[in-house]
C-alpha cells in the first residue's frame, strides 16, 4: 500500500491541472444534489411508518383532513360575542370562505357564521330538510323528546320536561320573521343553553361569551411546503379584513411548522456561515503555514460533495441532520490541516527529499483507519427507533467519507503542485506560539501521566453524572425562535382559550349515531375532562 500511496503522491502533483479540471466537474455534478435536499419536519421524522400511531394519524387525515388552524376573535372590553355577528363581520367571514376553499390545500372552513348556521336548522328545520315554525318537529325538537323518552326514571323525565318548557319559552320569545343573526336576542338564543352557559356543541367555536374561533382544516396528509403555503393563504385572507368589536389572530401547526421549516434552510447556511467565519479566524491566527486558507477550501469542497450527494440520495434534512454541516465541517478541517501541516514538516523539519510522498505513505493510513472508525460509530445510529436520528448517522457516516477523500486527494495534488514549482523554504515553525505550547505539553515528565489519568477519569465519570441532567426538548415550539410571531401567536391562544392544538380522536363503528356509539364518545369525552382537570 506505500508504494500506492507514494504513487499517488507523485502523479497527483504532477497531474494536478487534470486533477483540478476532474474536481471541478465532480464538484459541479454533485452540487446539482444540493438542489435536492429535502427539508423534514413532519411526522415522518419522528415516527416510522410501520407504527399504529403513525398509521392511524394517516387514516385520520385520509377521513378528516390534515392540520387545524385557528383564527381567534377576542371580544373588546364590555362586548360579548354576540356583538361580534355584525352585517360587516359576516360579509368578512363569507369572503375568507370562498377565498380559502379555492386553495387545493384547504379542505374545509368553519366560521362563527357556519357554526351558529348549524344550530339555527337544528332549531328550524326538520330531518328531513324542511323549514318549520313548529319547535318539537324540528331535528333539535324530536332529539329533546327522544332524549326524554329513553330516561328510565320519573324524575329525569320531568327535568328534560322542564328544561324542553324552558327551551321552547326563549324561542317563542323571538317571532319567526324575526329569527335573523342581525336580532342580538335570536343569536343569544342559539348561542347559549337555558343556564346561559355557551351551548356545548358551539365550544370548539365559541369558548366563552368573550372568544369566537374560525377553524380552517388543511387538506390531509399533505407534506410541510404544501402546508406552509395553504397556512400563508389563510393568514393573508384573515388580514385583508377588519372584524368590528374583536381583536383577531391566526396561527396553528402549520403556521409552526412553515416557521420551522424556514429556520432549517435559513439556520442551514447561517450555521455552516459560522463554523466558516470560526475557522477562517483560527486558521489565520494559528496556522503558521504557506497558504493558511488551503484547508479550509479543500473542506467546503467536501461538503459540497457530501451534502449533494444526500440530496442525490434522498437523505433529508432535519432538525437533527443540519448538526452534521459543523461536525462534518469540523472533522473535515482537522484532517485537512493534518495533511497541510505534515507536508510543512516534512519540508521544515525533517528535510525529506519528497515531502509529498511522505506524508501519504505515514499519514494516509492513520486517517483512513479513523475514518473508517468514525463511520462505523456514525452507523450505530442505524439502531434509534427515531427516523431523523437514522437518517443522521447515515448523513455523517456517508459524510465523512467524502469529506477525507477530498482531504487527501485535494491536498495532495495542489501541495505537491506548489512544492515542485515553489518549494517551501526551510526554517523551524516549532518557536512560534502554538508550536512552543505543543512542544512544552510533549515534554512533560513522567510523572504528570497519572495526574492526567485521574483528570480524565474525574472528567468522564463529571459528564456521567451531568448527561441525566440534560433535558430532550421534545416540543416543536421550543425549537423555533421564542420572540417570533408564530409563537406569540401560539402564546395568546393559550392565554385566552387555553389552547393551542387539538387531539383528533376518530371512532369506526358500523353505526356511527347508534345508541352505543353516542354513549361511548360521550362517556369518552367526559372520562378525559375529569382525569385531566387540571389542565382545564
Amino acid at each position: 500500500m506505500q508504494k500506492l500511496y507514494a504513487s499517488m503522491a507523485v502523479n497527483l502533483g504532477k497531474r494536478a491541472a487534470v486533477v483540478g479540471v476532474i474536481v471541478f466537474l465532480v464538484t459541479a455534478i454533485l452540487g446539482l444534489g444540493l438542489t435536492k435536499l429535502e427539508f423534514a419536519t413532519g411526522q415522518d421524522s419522528y415516527l416510522n411508518t410501520d407504527e399504529d400511531v403513525y398509521k392511524d394519524n394517516v387514516d385520520y387525515q385520509d377521513l378528516f383532513g390534515g392540520q387545524a388552524m385557528l383564527t381567534l376573535f377576542t371580544m373588546e372590553e364590555g362586548k360579548t360575542i354576540v356583538d361580534l355577528f355584525t352585517p360587516e363581520n359576516m360579509a368578512a367571514w363569507e369572503a375568507i370562505e370562498e377565498e380559502v376553499l379555492a386553495d387545493p390545500g384547504v379542505q374545509s372552513v368553519v366560521t362563527p357564521r357556519a357554526a351558529l348556521e348549524f344550530t339555527q336548522r337544528m332549531v328550524t328545520m326538520t330531518p328531513d330538510g324542511e323549514v318549520t315554525d313548529d319547535a318539537t318537529a324540528s331535528v333539535a325538537g324530536q332529539a329533546l323528546l327522544g332524549a326524554r323518552e329513553r330516561e328510565t326514571s320519573d324524575a329525569a323525565m320531568q327535568v328534560r320536561l322542564d328544561d324542553a318548557l324552558t327551551t321552547l319559552e326563549r324561542l317563542n320569545a323571538v317571532p319567526p320573521e324575526e329569527r335573523v343573526f342581525e336580532n342580538r336576542d335570536w343569536v343569544q338564543f342559539l348561542l347559549t343553553d337555558n343556564r346561559g352557559e355557551i351551548r356545548k356543541a358551539l365550544r370548539p367555536f365559541f369558548p366563552d361569551d368573550t372568544h369566537a374561533q374560525l377553524v380552517t382544516r388543511l387538506t390531509g396528509n399533505a407534506d410541510i411546503e404544501e402546508e406552509g403555503r395553504a397556512s400563508e393563504i389563510v393568514v393573508g385572507a384573515v388580514q385583508e379584513h377588519e372584524f368590528a368589536n374583536a381583536s383577531v389572530v391566526t396561527t396553528g401547526a402549520a403556521v409552526l411548522l412553515k416557521d420551522l421549516n424556514d429556520y432549517l434552510k435559513g439556520g442551514f447556511l447561517t450555521l455552516g456561515g459560522i463554523a466558516v467565519a470560526l475557522m477562517l479566524v483560527i486558521l489565520l491566527l494559528a496556522f503558521n503555514v504557506r497558504w493558511k486558507l488551503l484547508p479550509l477550501f479543500v473542506v467546503l469542497i467536501g461538503v459540497v460533495w457530501a451534502f449533494g450527494l444526500a440530496g442525490y440520495l434522498g437523505i433529508p434534512l432535519s432538525i437533527v441532520t443540519i448538526s452534521g454541516l459543523p461536525i462534518l465541517l469540523g472533522i473535515g478541517i482537522d484532517f485537512a490541516v493534518q495533511m497541510h501541516s505534515r507536508v510543512e514538516e516534512e519540508v521544515q523539519l525533517d528535510r525529506a527529499p519528497h515531502p509529498i510522498q511522505e506524508t501519504t505513505t505515514n499519514l494516509i493510513p492513520s486517517l483512513i483507519i479513523a475514518t473508517l472508525a468514525a463511520a462505523v460509530a456514525f452507523l450505530t445510529l442505524l439502531l434509534a427507533e427515531v427516523p431523523m436520528i437514522r437518517s443522521f448517522g447515515v448523513l455523517l457516516a456517508l459524510g465523512i467519507v467524502i469529506v477525507v477523500i477530498a482531504d487527501i486527494v485535494l491536498p495532495t495534488a495542489i501541495l505537491g503542485a506548489r512544492e515542485y514549482r515553489s518549494p517551501t523554504p526551510q526554517r523551524d515553525y516549532t518557536t512560534d506560539a502554538v508550536g512552543r505550547a505543543v512542544v512544552k505539553v510533549g515534554s512533560m515528565p513522567r510523572k504528570a501521566v497519572p495526574a492526567l489519568v485521574v483528570g480524565s477519569v474525574i472528567v468522564f465519570v463529571g459528564g456521567g453524572i451531568v448527561d441525566p441532567m440534560l433535558d430532550l426538548q421534545t416540543d416543536p415550539e421550543e425549537w423555533v425562535d421564542q420572540d417570533s410571531q408564530v409563537i406569540e401567536d401560539i402564546g395568546i391562544l393559550k392565554d385566552e382559550v387555553k389552547s393551542s392544538s387539538e387531539l383528533g380522536i376518530y371512532v369506526q363503528s358500523d353505526e356511527a349515531f347508534s345508541d352505543e356509539s353516542v354513549a361511548f364518545v360521550h362517556d369518552l369525552a367526559v372520562s378525559s375532562l375529569d382525569e385531566h382537570e387540571e389542565l382545564l
